[in-house]
């Protein structure tokens, strides 16, 4: 089982040990100590499929057996959360996804790919909070042994007033973005998938969570935030 199997199976069962360690805000990550960046413990592995993939993990100190499985795991993907709302601009949030030819997500392989920007709620706590997610982002990069990630494909700042949005994809291991976007109303306890833009949920308080995992593509680390759920609030 690759860990990123492991980290999505995991979050299907709220109350797992593994899923509450593992489950950090993306703000926290900032690390206290400019001196430490190594505080929190985060690191990059390789994943199963392939050797240019790479996911931020933290360690298991003692190793805990994985339910309904006889072996340890040592290593722990890290899925981070945010609160905030979809950005209108560039999003692709909808059973047919990113259907652009030149669409820069090199490392889907042509595989259905559904993204969008979040950003910010417009009260002021959620503006301050997501202003701390770039130098969040910063610190959890520092730790890859590959050096510099580049995270022009993670981060976007609004050109009308710099604020910060953040770009999440979903790749389903196999099928149709219509089985497999992991889009949930907490209210009704199902799953929704927009079919056009404008079934999208605007302006309305969604929760993130997602994985951060980097690609050698071409030369460069590219760092990218890998959806596990998008709920509403």
């Amino acid at each position: 089982m690759s860990l990123r199997h492991y980290t999505r199976d995991a979050l299907h069962n709220p109350l797992n040990s593994l899923h509450q360690r593992g489950t950090w805000p993306l703000q926290r990550a900032v690390c206290s100590d400019p001196n430490n960046l190594h505080a929190f413990k985060f690191f990059f592995a390789p994943t199963v499929d392939s050797d240019d993939h790479f996911i931020c993990c933290i360690p298991l100190v003692p190793p805990e057996l994985i339910p309904d499985d006889d072996s340890e795991m040592d290593t722990l993907p890290v899925v981070f959360t945010v609160i905030g709302q979809v950005a209108p601009e560039e999003c692709f949030l909808t059973a047919v996804g990113d259907q652009r030819e030149d669409r820069p997500d090199t490392t889907a392989h042509k595989r259905p790919l559904a993204s969008c920007l979040l950003e910010s709620r417009p009260d002021r706590d959620s503006c301050v909070e997501w202003r701390q997610l770039p130098p969040a982002i910063q610190c959890i990069a520092s730790t890859a042994v590959a050096g510099d990630l580049n995270t022009s494909r993670l981060l976007r700042f609004a050109p009308n007033d710099g604020a910060v949005q953040l770009r999440v994809r979903f790749v389903p291991y196999e099928g149709e973005l219509k089985d497999t976007l992991p889009f949930f109303d907490t209210s009704a306890n199902s799953r929704i998938v927009p079919q056009t833009i404008n079934e999208v949920p605007f302006n309305k308080p969604l929760r993130a969570t997602f994985t951060l995992e980097y690609y050698r593509e071409g030369g460069e680390n590219y760092l990218y935030a890998e959806l596990v759920t998008l709920d509403t609030l």
